[in-house]
């Protein structure tokens, strides 16, 4: 853990008392630090300054996470496998809990990899879950998730890196705390229908990051 003093101010009451206002910040792990505001009395004795009384007061920092906190379960490792081609994700929570990240590596059979990270918010605008998703051949997407039997669904609308519109319905199903089934349905590229995936069972691994 880390500790940073920001003075925000020094007021001089005497030639021997003066205040200090400022802030201290926690960095313990991934996402907003702890805050807290502090005020320090300095008294001047024998030539050298010394703190008399310090108190501080920690400032709650806003989190989105009560609006996402269905999804903690998909917080870990994970792994699938389907038709030779191996994705492994990891998930984590960032920015004090308001967002998760998950990255993906998908390992093709001819050796070839493709990456992409996608990011799980709460739009307080339009009132649900949202995602942005961005891989590494430059195609991009936005998702709108919502609740779906005993998992969700995220309606996907995107483009791929050449500018190809896109859209699916991506569904994860829970099917205990280490397990989950994944299937695109209703898939399109621009003005083609495409077949919906085989639905991919997804396994938390041992190994957490």
């Amino acid at each position: 853990a880390k500790i940073k003093i920001i003075v925000d101010s020094v007021k001089l009451l005497s030639e021997s008392a003066a205040i200090e206002d400022g802030r201290a910040l926690l960095e313990s792990q991934p996402g907003a630090p702890a805050i807290s505001k502090y005020t320090v009395v300095h008294v001047k004795d024998g030539g050298k300054w010394l703190m008399s009384t310090v108190r501080d007061t920690r400032v709650e920092t806003p989190s989105t996470y009560p609006h996402l906190a269905d999804l903690d379960w998909l917080v870990g490792h994970w792994s699938a496998e389907e038709h030779g081609n191996k994705t492994e994700y990891d998930c984590r929570w960032i920015a004090n809990k308001s967002f998760l990240e998950r990255r993906y590596t998908v390992t093709h059979v001819d050796q070839s990899v493709t990456t992409g990270v996608q990011i799980i918010g709460w739009n307080a605008i339009a009132g649900h879950v949202q995602s942005w998703n961005f891989a590494s051949g430059g195609g991009f997407a936005l998702g709108d998730w919502q609740p779906h039997g005993n998992g969700w669904a995220a309606e996907v609308q995107g483009f791929t890196g050449d500018g190809v519109p896109t859209s699916a319905l991506n569904i994860f199903t829970k099917l205990d705390d280490n397990t989950f089934a994944w299937q695109s349905v209703q898939r399109t590229a621009g003005d083609q229908s495409l077949p919906d995936t085989d639905e991919v069972i997804v396994k938390r691994q041992n190994e957490s990051k």
